[in-house]
């Protein structure tokens, strides 16, 4: 008898315990925030990210000594919500760009494959067309680096704002450790705008390479340039670097459209 209400005690026990672990299991994961800029100091470079320059990178103290400029970088806040701000103006020369790493980060695609951020693009350079070198200026963008490949070529995909590429596009300039862009944002309709981008990496990376991606990417680069457009420049603010489980509720999901005919090479 004592036996028999001990294992209808168990039995439940179970019942009324499987919803709960149920409901954890079914529970999303939590958004990993790669950065927010909320530990940043405003009016400084970010400390936590590092410039790059052709084979060159460093932090702030490396900048100095090399001469480059960081002020185009800055942290700013509007009301409290500090927010990183990038202008370029024209300069002949190599874009700088800035970078975080992620690999350390505990970020895994197969558990958050949305990277999602905010940008407001504020100038673009009149005629810039990220296909070609002589034009390859982008008001605003986002670069994952996957990884590498032999003989130590990263792998990267770019989401950019396009001066002039249609939404949808995917473009690729060939050289050894180009990446593929893919134009989320153009023209200059919703210039001073604050719009969310969120995007599945793996899927963008199965759709351009054919393949499963790493699945730790190794870090996140930023560039607003306009070095290529005499007379124009680039302005834009980021911010909000997270990833994400899944698409945010009621975040329409933008169709991936591969617009073969801008896939051309230099003229």
């Amino acid at each position: 008898m004592i036996r028999t209400r001990l294992l209808l005690g168990l039995l439940a026990l179970c019942v009324l315990s499987a919803p709960m672990l149920l409901a954890r299991q079914a529970a999303p994961r939590a958004p990993l925030v790669i950065d927010d800029f909320s530990a940043a100091s405003v009016g400084q470079f970010p400390a936590t990210w590092k410039w790059r320059l052709e084979n060159a990178s460093g932090d702030v103290e490396k900048a100095r000594k090399d001469g480059v400029d960081i002020s185009r970088w800055v942290v700013k806040g509007d009301g409290g919500d500090p927010y990183l701000h990038i202008r370029d103006e024209f300069r002949p020369g190599p874009t700088v760009s800035i970078f975080v790493q992620t690999d350390e980060s505990g970020w895994k695609l197969s558990e958050r494959p949305i990277l999602s951020w905010r940008w407001r693009v504020n100038e673009i350079p009149p005629g810039a067309d990220e296909r070609y070198t002589e034009t390859n200026d982008t008001p605003a963008s986002v670069a994952v680096v996957y990884g590498t490949r032999f003989p130590f070529t990263p792998i990267v995909i770019r989401w950019v704002w396009s001066s002039t590429l249609p939404v949808g596009a995917v473009a690729y300039r060939p050289g050894r450790g180009r990446p593929y862009i893919i134009v989320v944002g153009s023209g200059s309709d919703r210039l001073g705008e604050w719009v969310t981008v969120e995007r599945n990496l793996v899927e963008d990376y199965r759709a351009i390479f054919g393949k499963e991606p790493p699945n730790e990417p190794k870090g996140i680069q930023l560039s607003t340039d306009a070095n290529r457009t005499e007379g124009a420049a680039s302005d834009a603010d980021y911010d909000d670097f997270r990833a994400l489980a899944a698409y945010s509720p009621g975040f329409p999901k933008e169709p991936f459209t591969l617009l073969k005919q801008y896939m051309q090479g230099n003229r």
